[in-house]
């Protein structure tokens, strides 16, 4: 394909090969850190590795070979300049790093949705509202990644006329390929309904967040950080408007789709980087208390056998440390099966709720280290004496 003359005034020694390079490789190294970061928060903790986790994994995947293909093989090839002065393959390998990039960029941002709802299901679940709000906003997530996955692979028939089109050397014949998908619309249509889900999503849970048996400080402090998701949306605007001035039609679309590639790799990496950031939430407490542990540490129970053995007994029946709590029946201890006390203070609701007179008492008696009453109970059974 021939090109035009360049503009008169151009300067074709313009390049945001650095800016590219520099804000891809940062924030997929911040998005790197951010996962091993999870991680070790589970391991620190002794807790499981959830399939929230895992998604996660399947993202920072994703985005790297977004990454790699934006840096390793667009870039070296074109990309980031003015198409004058590029090599002869710089639209091709535009075009094949393009449709490489639709597919990774559309699977990153739904395994960090699906891994945030896992999430909420999870901590949340308990509350029969919310089922049905994850539910729902999974199966738009689902539809929304099939739908453009599916647009991505059938915009032209067959599938490598997209780049191969553009061969400098053997473009494909007019005659042999269809590429009846216009690009415009295209990413006006995945880029809208991602706004909108990630704005359910990053609102889905504070109404609930502010049920937790927390002091209003603390409420405050884990409705912000459910709502630094709030920056992924933001991400995704600016993306969608930088997307929306790119001149396709333009033979130097290697320049003017920077902005663009930029863009793009910065909303996945920040929707990973929030994603993870609620499970460093013990890693947060022991850089400003020293502790794991998502009490206070200060209170002491009383001296003796009996006070301490209450002082223990009340720590596990309120859902601290081991994220145990007592039945309403005889004394017993049920171990949480979903792992100790993770993601503290996101106290279930399901344990709040069963919080009654005497739990109350057990919460003053963490607060101020020393028991304010003793109640003794026995068990008596009755036998009417026959065999």
């Amino acid at each position: 394909m021939a090109l035009p003359p360049p503009p008169p005034g151009l300067d074709l020694t313009e390049s945001k090969v650095s800016e590219i390079f520099g804000t891809l490789i940062s924030m997929f190294t911040l998005a790197t850190v951010a996962v091993a970061l999870r991680f070790y928060a589970r391991h620190l903790k002794g807790n499981p590795i959830w399939a929230e986790d895992w998604l996660s994994v399947v993202a920072w995947l994703a985005s790297g070979v977004h990454c790699f293909v934006s840096v390793a093989y667009m870039v070296p090839n074109g990309t980031g300049k003015h198409v004058w002065v590029g090599p002869p393959q710089a639209v091709k390998v535009w075009a094949s790093g393009l449709f490489i990039s639709e597919i990774v960029y559309t699977i990153t941002i739904a395994c960090v949705k699906w891994s945030t709802l896992l999430f909420y299901w999870r901590i949340f679940s308990a509350k029969i509202s919310i089922r049905m709000p994850i539910f729902l906003l999974a199966g738009m997530v689902s539809a929304w990644a099939i739908a453009v996955l599916l647009v991505t692979f059938l915009q032209c028939i067959p599938v490598h006329a997209f780049w191969q089109r553009y061969d400098p050397f053997n473009p494909l014949p007019p005659d042999q390929f269809t590429c009846g998908v216009v690009l415009r619309p295209f990413f006006q249509g995945n880029s809208i309904p991602n706004i909108i889900t990630d704005a359910f999503i990053v609102l889905l849970p504070l109404p609930y967040v502010w049920q937790l048996q927390l002091h209003r400080a603390q409420k405050i402090a884990v409705a912000g950080i459910f709502t630094l998701g709030a920056f992924v949306t933001i991400v995704s605007i600016i993306r969608l408007v930088f997307i929306m001035r790119v001149d396709l039609l333009s033979p130097d679309i290697t320049w003017n789709f920077n902005d663009a590639i930029i863009w793009t790799n910065v909303e996945g990496n920040t929707a990973i980087i929030c994603s993870c950031l609620p499970a460093l939430k013990p890693l947060l407490s022991l850089a400003l208390k020293g502790t794991l542990s998502s009490t206070n540490g200060n209170s002491k129970p009383s001296s003796g056998p009996i006070g301490s053995n209450y002082a223990s007994r009340a720590k596990k029946s309120v859902g601290y440390g081991e994220g145990t709590r007592t039945s309403r029946g005889p004394s017993t201890l049920h171990k949480d099966s979903r792992g100790s006390d993770d993601e503290r203070p996101f106290v279930r609701l399901k344990e709040t709720e069963s919080v009654g007179t005497g739990d109350h008492e057990l919460q003053d008696l963490e607060r101020n280290g020393s028991v304010k009453r003793i109640m003794v109970t026995k068990q008596f059974s009755v036998h009417d004496g026959r065999a």
